[in-house]
């Protein structure tokens, strides 16, 4: 997840600066196109959670906000130098410290973000099915699972970025200025980490979903009474303002773990050099579709919210009501009868 570049059985594939030029425009305008409003909605997703109090305190929430927070981080970080690479195919500042901070930032938010949606989900499972565990440790299991999802992968990236004993030879024409030297000296790392952090959290994340999906399904056969009914849309509410989010990071990482292990485990050269090619021309940034997406999935999920915007969109019409019933009516869109009656009616 680190590089431009993967290096898989002693093979360097590497993208030359000229050949994705209508994927770079693609991805661009793609990109550029989604920017604006995804960042309306998390402006509007975050100011909901700061003014209304009872999402804001809610356990249940604790995750989802995180979330949020590490995907507008980076946007904030990371989006504007991928954008200018997209654009001019080569990296805006050309340092090699900067090159390989710009590796580990956009790896290690990656890996918490993906992790943080996994642990979310295993959240929402024991929220739903094992209530009174979760209303137990749920504050104390927050914190020790947060806590680990950020600092493995930063302790991770820092130890290999910055002090694995080899020599980075930066190449200012290639995404990320091309591959780290860990990866290309211990292939054995670079495996390792793609399992650890990218395999890993979303096959936590398929089967924890597909578990909640099947066991609200045999509930719902179990259920006779109709309070047994009521509990049971509600466990379908508390599972859809999760199951949406996760269904986006399904949709999106689900093919680039495909190349990951077509790169891994195909003996033919060729299938493996369109595998990464595949892989870093699309994926490394289409994964923005889940950063961008995710807060649209979140507002979707979030009746409150929906009561605000409806309570904005009648206080507008309100407003439009109001103006146009105090507008004063020109005299010269009189009709000249009218204006006479008027002025013989005052004579008398």
């Amino acid at each position: 997840m680190s590089t431009s570049i993967l290096y898989v059985n002693s093979t360097t594939v590497s993208l030359s600066p000229s050949s994705p030029s209508l994927i770079q425009s693609i991805m661009f305008a793609l990109l550029l196109g989604l920017l604006f409003p995804s960042v309306l909605c998390f402006a509007f997703v975050f100011n909901s959670f700061i003014s209304l109090r009872e999402l804001r305190i809610q356990p249940i929430n604790r995750f989802i906000i995180l979330l949020l927070i590490i995907n507008f981080t980076q946007i904030i970080v990371d989006l504007p130098f991928r954008l200018y690479y997209l654009s001019q195919s080569i990296v805006l500042i050309q340092n090699a410290f900067f090159c390989r901070f710009w590796v580990w930032y956009d790896s290690t938010l990656s890996t918490i973000n993906l992790y943080i949606m996994a642990i979310s989900s295993i959240e929402r499972y024991i929220f739903v099915f094992h209530r009174i565990y979760y209303v137990r440790y749920s504050l104390l299991s927050f914190r020790i699972s947060t806590f680990t999802s950020i600092l493995i992968p930063t302790a991770w990236y820092t130890g290999f970025i910055f002090f694995y004993p080899c020599t980075n030879r930066p190449s200012y024409i290639n995404f990320q200025c091309g591959a780290l030297c860990y990866i290309s000296s211990s292939p054995t790392v670079n495996q390792v980490e793609n399992y650890a952090y990218l395999i890993l959290p979303i096959l936590i994340i398929v089967f924890t979903n597909s578990l909640l999906v099947f066991q609200v399904l045999i509930e719902k056969r179990r259920v006779t009474r109709n309070d047994g009914m009521r509990l049971w849309r509600k466990n379908v509410r508390m599972i859809s303002q999760l199951f949406s989010v996760a269904i986006l990071y399904i949709c999106v990482y689900i093919p680039s773990v495909v190349l990951v292990f077509i790169i891994i485990f195909s003996s033919n050269s060729q299938t493996r050099a369109w595998a990464i090619r595949t892989r870093v021309s699309y994926f490394y940034h289409l994964k923005y579709l889940v950063i961008f997406g995710c807060p649209f999935m979140v507002l979707a999920s979030q009746t409150k919210m929906h009561e605000k915007i409806k309570r904005f969109i009648r206080f507008c019409c309100l407003q439009q009501q109001g103006r146009n019933t105090n507008q004063v009516i020109p005299l010269t869109t009189m009709k000249p009868s009218f204006i006479g009656r008027q002025r013989l009616t005052t004579n008398k």
